[in-house]
C-alpha cells in the first residue's frame, strides 16, 4: 500500500519559495501518481508512507536484488513485487497523510530529486511504461522550448498544451491532497522553476551525481540494471 507524504509548512504565507516550490510539486507529482493507481497503474511510491505484508517482501526475497543501488529501495522493491503479481493500492484517505521536514536549501533539493531521478533507468527494466511516462515529460517540457526557437506559434501551441492539461488533472485531484486556491497562486512560479529543474535534475540523476547519507553511487554500479 502507498500513501501521500507532505511537506509541513504551518504557515503558507510566511513559506520561502523553495518551501513552497516543495510542496507543490509534491502534490501535482503524487497526482499524477494516485491517478495512475486508479488505472491500475502502480508507477512509484515513497517510503515515506508505505506498508507492504511480511509474505511479499518474503517471496521477492527482501532487499538482496536491489541491496548494489544506493537509493530508490522503496519504488524498486514496489516494483519487484508488482512483476511477482502482488496488488499494489493506493490509500487516499487524509487521515493516512504523512508529513516530512522541507529542505533547508536548493543545494539539498537538487541532490534529493537527482537521487530519485537515478531510478529512472531501472524502471526502463522494472517498468517500462513509467520509463516512457518520465522520459515523455522531460521531452514536453523541453520540446516546446526548442519548438518556440524553429518555430514560435508551434512551440507556444505546446506549452499551452501542457498547462491544459496540467490544470486539468489539478482540478480533478487537488482537493484529495490538500491544495487549496490560494497555492496554486503559485503555479505559475513553479512552472518556470519546473520546466528546467526536472530536466536537470534528470540529467544529474543519470550520471550519479549525488549524495546519499555522505554516500556517492559507487562506480560501475549503474551498469548492474541486467541482474535485477
Amino acid at each position: 500500500m502507498a500513501g501521500y507524504s507532505r511537506t509541513l509548512i504551518p504557515v503558507w504565507s510566511r513559506a520561502s519559495i523553495l518551501q513552497k516550490y516543495e510542496h507543490l510539486d509534491f502534490a501535482l507529482t503524487y497526482m499524477v501518481l494516485g491517478g495512475g493507481y486508479t488505472l491500475g497503474k502502480s508507477w512509484a511510491c515513497i517510503g515515506q508512507n508505505l506498508a507492504y505484508r511480511k509474505s511479499a517482501y518474503l517471496d521477492v526475497g527482501g532487499f538482496a536484488k536491489i541491496a548494489h543501488l544506493i537509493s530508490g529501495d522503496d519504488v524498486n522493491l514496489m516494483q519487484l513485487m508488482r512483476r511477482k503479481g502482488h496488488k499494489i493500492i493506493f490509500n487516499f484517505s487524509s487521515a493516512s497523510f504523512t508529513h516530512t521536514h522541507p529542505v533547508k536549501s536548493w543545494k539539498q533539493l537538487i541532490n534529493q530529486r537527482s537521487r530519485w531521478a537515478s531510478n529512472m533507468k531501472y524502471q526502463l527494466s522494472f517498468n517500462p511504461e513509467f520509463f516512457f511516462i518520465l522520459f515523455s515529460m522531460a521531452c514536453l517540457y523541453w520540446g516546446s522550448i526548442i519548438m518556440m526557437f524553429l518555430n514560435l506559434k508551434l512551440g507556444l501551441a505546446i506549452f499551452a498544451y501542457r498547462i491544459l492539461i496540467e490544470h486539468l488533472m489539478i482540478s480533478y485531484s487537488r482537493k484529495h491532497f490538500g491544495v487549496t486556491a490560494r497555492m496554486l497562486n503559485f503555479y505559475p512560479i513553479w512552472l518556470l522553476i519546473q520546466t528546467f529543474f526536472l530536466v536537470f535534475t534528470m540529467v544529474l540523476g543519470q550520471f550519479g551525481i549525488f549524495v546519499w547519507h555522505g554516500k556517492r553511487p559507487p562506480k560501475g554500479v549503474y551498469n548492474a540494471t541486467r541482474s535485477i
